[in-house]
């Protein structure tokens, strides 16, 4: 087991979040320094094939992999926030307006492998990314207004598109690696997606931190709003790599 290669691996991670929890330039140097200390180990003894990053189609759908990671967890802190401080739910009835959009996105997704068999693999991601779109777009433009219900509405037709797309993404991706890979892809996936979701939602903590901290009622409101359209875009960047891997 090289397990200076993977104390390196964990001191990179730990200090880039640090980075952007406390906005220090010690992280910063600690952070650079473990990623490059981490590859030349990497080399020597060998925890990851990182090679396998260089296959154009892998990495392009990786990315899009990891752009839903990050919306899914970057979601799921963003709106609990805003019912709480904006609709002035209590944080129970908060946490089950998240339910009926995960039970969903868990439903579909065994169920979206099938429509993949059915259909060309890019018609179904871009039918599952503009059910995500579409409703985080309205959330964007009219938050201000939505009542509890429309919102409920919103999140589930959201979930609906992750749950098309973000199995998969997972799916297509590993498809693009040699059997041989295929464990190293299984690994780099599973680990950039954890590093994803918790970058989206440090993000969007400290995007709505900055905000709340002026004016919590207006805040909440501006903070939510800018994390969304991030989030929106990064989606159409994940739909732009998606096609780019996915062209004959």
């Amino acid at each position: 087991m090289p397990l200076n290669t993977l104390a390196y691996l964990i001191v990179a991670i730990v200090s880039s979040f640090l980075f952007l929890s406390h906005f220090k330039i010690v992280f910063v140097v600690i952070s650079i320094i473990a990623w490059i200390l981490f590859v030349i180990t990497n080399k020597i003894h060998r925890l990851i094939e990182l090679i396998i990053l260089k296959k154009r189609k892998y990495a392009l759908l990786l990315i899009s992999l990891l752009t839903y990671q990050m919306l899914l967890l970057s979601v799921a802190f963003i709106i609990p926030n805003f019912i709480q401080i904006k609709m002035g739910i209590n944080p129970m009835q908060a946490g089950m307006f998240m339910i009926p959009g995960a039970f969903v996105g868990a439903i579909l997704a065994p169920i979206s492998g099938n429509v993949l068999n059915k259909f060309k693999e890019q018609y179904v991601i871009c039918l599952g990314a503009a059910l995500t779109i579409i409703p985080l777009s309205i959330m964007v433009c009219y938050i201000d207004i939505l009542s509890y219900n429309i919102f409920l509405l919103l999140h589930i037709s959201m979930m609906v598109g992750v749950g098309v797309t973000y199995t998969n993404l997972m799916t297509l991706s590993l498809s693009k690696l040699h059997v041989n890979n295929l464990s190293d892809g299984n690994a780099i996936n599973n680990t950039l997606q954890q590093i994803a979701g918790a970058f989206g939602t440090v993000i969007s903590a400290q995007i709505l931190t900055f905000f709340l901290s002026r004016n919590e009622q207006i805040g909440i409101v501006t903070g939510s709003q800018v994390s969304l359209v991030l989030i929106c875009v990064l989606l159409f960047i994940s739909l732009f790599s998606s096609f780019s891997a996915l062209k004959k």
